[in-house]
């Protein structure tokens, strides 16, 4: 899941903010959701199927969304900002997140138990999974930082620069339905969304509003997302053809590993 930016002809700022959801396996759009930018990004912007795996960046680390995927019967898989949802160890007792940090060695991958509180006061059980970045992307990482607070003049708090330094998901799966390395190698895929918001952009021309009256940019951007889920429907039929009227062995070209997460 993501969402991405659109702004009406002449504003100076985001307008519009169109969510998607894309599955991995067939690398096909299955949900969109298009609103004004006073929605944020959130997974309460998505249907949850029941042992469905969501996949989000930080902007979907979000306790009480994830708390409704939980109870919804989903899971979510999330690249969490140390800053943003507060971790126990057991119990009311915080989680000592830099200090699990800090015992990771370099290039590798590490998990923990830990939970979180929802504002009705339920208890999500999940697992922290870190991995500590090379040196190389780990300074790349820190000058990320430093440029985005510098552009936005705020003053930088060293554990941001710390942060920096790993991968950090939270999910609420259990270890024999999804590994530490699974987890990381999914999430890596998420990167495939941002794949599809380009390629909408650039041979649809999404983010070239026409207008400006809501109702009129509601029609523009829906008739184009039409357009482009048409596109995928005829390619996927295309790839599906086989003279003989069915496949002589899977293709493994866009398969995952399948997830065992119920009978």
């Amino acid at each position: 899941m993501d969402a991405t930016h659109l702004s009406s002809p002449g504003a100076k700022g985001t307008n519009w903010r169109l969510h998607l959801g894309l599955d991995l396996g067939s690398l096909m759009v299955d949900h969109f959701e298009f609103t004004d930018w006073r929605v944020g990004e959130s997974f309460d912007r998505f249907p949850v199927i029941p042992n469905e795996l969501l996949v989000g960046d930080r902007g979907y680390a979000h306790r009480d969304p994830m708390a409704r995927v939980a109870n919804a019967g989903g899971f979510f898989l999330v690249r969490l900002p140390w800053s943003v949802v507060p971790l126990n160890a057991s119990g009311d007792i915080p989680f000592d997140l830099f200090g699990f940090l800090r015992s990771i060695p370099e290039a590798e991958a590490r998990e923990s138990a830990v939970s979180f509180v929802a504002s009705d006061d339920s208890i999500v059980k999940c697992r922290l999974i870190v991995l500590r970045k090379s040196a190389a992307c780990a300074e790349a990482s820190r000058k990320k930082v430093l440029s985005e607070k510098s552009r936005k003049c705020r003053s930088i708090d060293p554990r941001s620069l710390e942060a920096a330094e790993y991968i950090i998901l939270l999910t609420n799966l259990e270890a024999d339905k999804l590994s530490c390395h699974q987890a990381l190698e999914i999430y890596r895929l998420r990167w495939q969304i941002e794949n599809t918001f380009k390629r909408f952009k650039s041979l649809l021309n999404l983010d070239h509003l026409a207008a400006r009256e809501p109702r009129m940019v509601q029609t523009y951007v829906l008739a184009k997302i039409l357009g482009a889920l048409l596109v995928e429907d005829l390619t996927d039929r295309y790839l599906s053809f086989f003279p003989w009227g069915y496949p002589l062995r899977a293709s493994p070209n866009l398969a995952l590993a399948a997830l065992q997460t119920g009978p």
